[in-house]
């Protein structure tokens, strides 16, 4: 008698998966390395551990957007101080029922955009996520309107470096602006 393998042959049918969307799967690889990541910016192995463990139990897009806020803050000029805003905000999402209500996905990663753009610091950040928690209900939607609007007008730019040429004449260097008359 032929051996059968039981995993192909089951007589239950296996729920299909829903297709992930490029962003989506692109997301899950960048969670399979994030620790690695954190850990050459030089993030401590505790705050590691809290945002892998986060990132573990989200997916679709809230993954996405958990990722890209990450990754926001981890291309920033300083991005331990934008990682260790990222983990106080979600520390304090996740502090209560209430808390995770009003420090949302959306407002966490307008938090971080701003800590990333070196705006605010981790303490301010916190101090933001608690605000807002703190808040009555007619301050609190003005507040986070503001805050997401403020993301929403944000362009990420580099600055333009001023364009040179570079001369060699016997052995030296000359540096021309090329915009110079």
């Amino acid at each position: 008698m032929p051996r059968v393998d039981p995993r192909t042959t089951s007589r239950v049918p296996r729920a299909e998966a829903a297709p992930s969307s490029p962003e989506v799967r692109k997301a899950e690889r960048a969670r399979a390395g994030m620790d690695e990541r954190l850990k050459k910016a030089g993030v401590p192995s505790d705050q590691r551990e809290r945002i892998t463990s986060h990132l573990a139990k989200v997916s679709g897009e809230e993954l996405v957007r958990e990722v890209r806020s990450l990754d926001r803050a981890l291309h920033s000029k300083a991005p331990r101080h934008a990682v260790e805003a990222y983990d106080r905000t979600l520390r304090v999402a996740g502090e209560s029922p209430q808390a995770a209500g009003r420090v949302t996905p959306e407002l966490r990663e307008a938090i971080v955009a701003k800590a990333a753009a070196g705006e605010i610091g981790p303490n301010r950040a916190e101090e933001m996520a608690r605000e807002l928690v703190a808040m009555p209900a007619d301050k609190y939607e003005a507040a986070a309107s503001e805050l997401l609007a403020s993301e929403n007008r944000r362009v990420v730019t580099r600055p333009e470096r001023p364009r040179t040429t570079t001369t060699i004449v016997v052995g030296e260097e000359i540096n021309r602006d090329r915009y110079q008359d």
